[in-house]
């Protein structure tokens, strides 16, 4: 990882290509980097000037005799390779480059190539420049609006969303703000990396286009998750064109968010949709250092917008607390008549004295509800418009006794309302525009809870352990090694080894055999091809389903026989209760990935699935099993007995390991359909993509 100290946080910037010329781009950074307040020493570089302003200019980087931390440059590319030339003869610590390289000529891997060899940070190209508000230094041509120091660290690849960020509203207040451009030299990693070194940062906030170094990205995640520092990402390119390379249906139905959304889930990434959700939840979790169990409480000043909050609160998944009956009989007390004592609250009664007292003292129950986990006050709070200015004190002196985190909100996201904000933030209130983004920022806020206070099961001796995993490993390796196809018959008994249960299989290469496999076996049976390079027997008419006799078993077989070959597999019929599918898929950024989905033909139909890394643990495993749209099924009904999870999730948990032990050598697996009854669960099909196949 690079070290970006001198590029962040510098002693000493050389600017080259500064000019007096209003509108400039050279005038433009140095009057920004002297408006913040940079404390340190600026060398202007132009050969045209003898000064600018009242600082000295020199005509190139050689010629000044100080150390230079960092060099900006604010000339066009095919002008930079003499100023990098220059880099490597002074010893300077780091550069920016705003113009973007291109790489037809192979500059930019040349660039990249000379400071990765010389451990020279490079912030850009294509990019904008940064703020570090906590050492007082903007090196950008985009200026920010005054703002005061805060705790929200972000970083984008946009240099747009960068300037947005800026010019956003004071209320969000930034330590770091960075726009990483083509990454020469220093990933977005790296720039995580020193944003959670600084104290102040509370909150990271990523707008992300790639992952260029996935191993600097996950130490970064790993040291948030160390430092319970949130990190909430807005990424775009999640679509599927993916798809289309894949040979399974795990990979088929992956496409190119598994990656994100399996490293996501592992390390407690947030991630939201849009810019604003991004700002939001940055601005709440920045604040929320009290997790406790429980859910949303929240007082309203409209009966018709508490209305609305209840419905966009079903549709975003978010839980209202729900009152106990000592909460409930206090607020009987306080409210006026015909106000009921629910949540969320209605608090509006009669436009009278105690109007504004009755919305103190049930905030003040509210925020000590036992199930409450975080509280939202709602009301009218504008810069033009205030029927009660006395709430914005209440809400202030709410904030003060506050066990749970508490804010804010105005429902209204287009809000003028700048003034009340940053006078409350300043009481360490938040206050959020939009009742759409409020939710997604609570619903966050609930996830990223439930993240820190799980409880990591450890994982425990089970079948595949007893049965010498080390050994089964070295077996299966020098397997994979010298005979890299693996049979459905190989694949299944790949299964069996690592302890997860197979339906019973028989192969034949003639009509006899397959004939007293299907007496043994016991009718009715499943016949199917097991000729080499069928990966999908359906789409090629290669599966017979129900054979009830022997008859029927030789004339279906003399048909595969004679459109596909001799070679078949006979398997019992098996029906369940539910349908899954397990797969394995190699992620061209992250590596191997697990996913658990609903089976059949519904891994093709429905978009029920869910990814994660084959580190996962046995009580994570449970909580994908919940997420999947199918888990109802599990439940008991009309009679039906339920189906152990913990069961099913100690099968995948095993499947896992088969991943984690033998990943490196494998493109892909799946294995479709797992059948799941209250006995228990069974594989019936796969197939294994060895990493020497394709």
């Amino acid at each position: 990882m690079f070290d970006l100290s001198k590029l962040l946080a510098p002693r000493s910037v050389a600017l080259v290509g500064a000019s007096p010329r209003e509108g400039s781009i050279g005038q433009t950074v140095l009057r920004i980097l002297l408006s913040a307040g940079y404390e340190g020493k600026i060398f202007p570089i132009n050969p045209k000037y003898k000064e600018i302003g009242t600082l000295k200019c020199y005509g190139a980087l050689d010629e000044i005799e100080d150390p230079v931390d960092l060099v900006a440059i604010a000339v066009a590319s095919h002008s930079v390779q003499p100023v990098f030339d220059s880099i490597y003869r002074t010893g300077a610590g780091s550069a920016l480059l705003f113009d973007r390289i291109d790489d037809q000529d192979g500059d930019l891997q040349r660039l990249r190539s000379q400071a990765i060899e010389r451990s020279l940070p490079i912030l850009g190209g294509n990019c904008m420049g940064y703020h570090n508000f906590e050492a007082r230094t903007s090196i950008t041509f985009s200026a920010s609006r005054p703002r005061q120091l805060g705790s929200i660290a972000a970083i984008a690849h946009s240099g747009s969303v960068f300037t947005q960020f800026g010019a956003s509203d004071p209320r969000f207040r930034f330590n770091l703000l960075a726009s990483t451009g083509q990454e020469i030299a220093g990933s977005v990693g790296d720039y995580m990396n020193y944003a959670l070194d600084l104290p102040s940062t509370k909150a990271l906030i990523l707008f992300l286009e790639s992952v260029r170094d996935p191993e600097a990205f996950r130490n970064a995640l790993e040291k948030a998750r160390a430092l319970r520092i949130p990190v909430i990402v807005s990424r775009v390119g999640r679509t599927n064109e993916s798809a289309a390379l894949a040979a399974s249906h795990t990979g088929a139905i992956a496409g190119s968010n598994a990656g994100y959304e399996a490293v996501f889930e592992h390390y407690g990434v947030l991630e939201v949709d849009t810019p604003d959700d991004l700002l939001t939840s940055g601005l709440l979790l920045a604040q929320c250092d009290q997790f406790r169990p429980g859910s949303l409480a929240a007082v309203t000043d409209s009966g018709g917008l508490r209305e609305l909050l209840i419905d966009m609160a079903a549709q975003l998944k978010v839980p209202f607390a729900k009152l106990a009956q000592p909460t409930t009989s206090t607020l009987q007390r306080i409210l006026p008549a015909g106000l009921p004592a629910v949540n969320p609250l209605d608090a509006a009664g009669p436009n009278n004295e105690a109007y504004v007292t009755v919305f103190r003292r049930a905030l003040e129950v509210f925020v000590r509800e036992p199930d409450a986990a975080i509280c939202m006050f709602e009301f009218d709070a504008t810069d033009f418009l205030s029927f009660y200015p006395e709430l914005s004190q209440v809400a202030k002196d709410i904030g003060k006794v506050s066990p749970i985190p508490f804010f804010v909100l105005n429902s209204l996201s287009g809000a003028l309302n700048e003034k009340v904000a940053e006078d409350l933030t300043d009481a360490g209130v938040v206050v959020i525009n939009g009742m759409r983004s409020a939710l997604v920022a609570v619903r966050n806020f609930v996830r990223y809870r439930d993240y820190v206070l799980k409880e990591k099961q450890s994982r425990r001796e089970d079948a595949v352990q007893i049965c010498k995993i080390t050994d089964l490993v070295a077996k299966w390796r020098s397997r994979l090694t010298s005979s890299p196809v693996l049979s459905e018959f190989e694949s299944l008994e790949l299964l069996d080894d690592f302890g997860i249960p197979t339906v019973r299989s028989e192969l034949a290469s003639n009509a006899g055999d397959a004939a007293s496999a299907g007496d043994r076996l016991g009718y009715p049976v499943v016949l199917k091809t097991a000729e080499k390079g069928i990966h999908h027997k359906t789409d090629v008419g290669g599966v017979k389903l129900g054979i009830s006799c022997r008859a029927d078993l030789e004339q279906s077989y003399d048909d595969l026989k004679t459109r596909l070959g001799p070679n078949v597999i006979l398997q019992p019929m098996s029906k369940g209760r539910v349908e899954l599918a397990f797969g394995m898929i190699r992620d061209s950024t992250f590596g191997p990935l697990v996913m658990l989905s609903a089976g059949g033909e519904n891994i093709e139909i429905l978009n029920d699935r869910t990814f994660a890394l084959p580190t996962v643990d046995h009580a994570d495993v449970v909580r994908m099993i919940d997420r999947l749209a199918i888990r109802p099924k599990f439940d008991a009904h009309r009679g039906k007995p339920g189906i152990d999870v913990g069961a099913v999730a100690e099968i995948f948990w095993r499947f896992c390991t088969l991943c984690r032990e033998l990943g490196d050598l494998l493109d892909e697996v799946d294995i479709n359909p797992i059948i799941v009854d209250a006995s228990g669960c069974r594989a019936v099909d796969a197939l294994v993509f060895s990493s020497t196949q394709k």
